[in-house]
C-alpha cells in the first residue's frame, strides 16, 4: 500500500496522528491501520464517526469493513467520512483504545479541458466532446444542449447522442442542425464547474466543391 494512504501507529496503543487525504485525492481503496499486540492475541472492533460498531464478522456496509488483522478499509473516502475513529482491543486480560482523527479535505469540481472550446464538424463526421472531472467528493456530469436537452451519464438520446461515464460526450452522424453550443456541468456538494463547446457544422469538401462549381458554371 502506498505509504501516503495510511497512518500506522505502532503498539502498545497510546498516539494516533491525523490521517489526511489531500485536496487532490481521489480514493479508491483507503485505509487506516493499526498494530494490536497481546496474549492471547486482542480482537479488534472499530467505532466510526456516525458512532457505527464495526469489526471482522460485521456485513452490511459495502464501503468499510475490518480486516481480520483490525485493518479498517473505507473504500472512496469523502468529507462525510472524516471523524473521530475509535480502535478497541480486547483479550482476557483487558481492553485498549485509541482515537484516530481521519480528515477528508474537499475539493470543488474542476474541469481539466479548456472552459470555452470551438469544434468544427464535417456532416456525417462522428464527434466525441470530452469532458473530464476532478473533485472530491466525486463530482457527477451532465451536458446540456443549446435546445435545452439534458443529456446523463450512459443516457442515448434523440438516437445520435450518447455520454459515457467519464464525461465524454458522443455524437453520431453531425448534420447542420447540429450546430450549437454544448454545455458540460459538473457538480457535487462542493461547488459546481461548467464548459461550454460550440459546435460549427462544415460542409463535406464534394458539396463544397460542386457548389463552387455550380457558381463558376453559371456565370459563364
Amino acid at each position: 500500500k502506498p505509504s501516503n494512504q495510511s497512518q500506522l501507529c505502532q503498539s502498545p496503543l497510546g498516539y494516533a496522528e491525523p490521517h489526511l487525504f489531500g485536496p487532490n485525492f481521489v480514493s479508491t481503496e483507503d485505509y487506516v491501520l493499526v498494530l494490536a499486540e497481546g496474549r492471547p492475541p486482542p480482537t479488534i472492533a472499530w467505532v466510526l464517526a456516525n458512532k457505527t460498531h464495526v469489526s471482522d464478522s460485521s456485513t452490511g456496509n459495502n464501503n468499510v469493513r475490518v480486516e481480520p488483522d483490525g485493518t479498517l478499509i473505507i473504500k472512496e473516502a469523502t468529507v462525510y467520512d472524516r471523524g473521530l475513529y475509535t480502535c478497541v482491543a480486547k483479550n482476557p486480560a483487558g481492553t485498549d483504545t485509541l482515537v484516530v482523527k481521519l480528515q477528508v479535505v474537499a475539493a470543488p469540481p474542476a474541469i481539466l479541458e479548456e472552459k470555452r472550446e470551438r469544434v468544427e464538424g464535417t456532416m456525417g463526421e462522428n464527434l466525441k466532446l470530452p469532458c473530464t472531472v476532478t473533485g472530491n467528493p466525486r463530482p457527477t456530469v451532465h451536458w446540456v444542449l443549446f435546445d435545452g436537452t439534458v443529456v446523463k451519464p450512459l443516457q442515448f438520446v434523440n438516437g445520435k447522442l450518447f455520454l459515457f461515464t467519464n464525461g465524454t460526450l458522443h455524437l453520431s452522424t453531425i448534420t447542420p442542425s447540429d450546430s450549437g453550443n454544448y454545455e458540460c456541468i459538473a457538480t457535487s456538494s462542493t461547488g459546481s464547474d461548467r464548459r461550454v463547446v460550440t459546435l460549427k457544422h462544415n460542409r463535406r469538401r464534394s458539396d463544397t466543391d460542386e457548389s463552387q462549381r455550380h457558381h463558376e458554371t453559371s456565370q459563364d
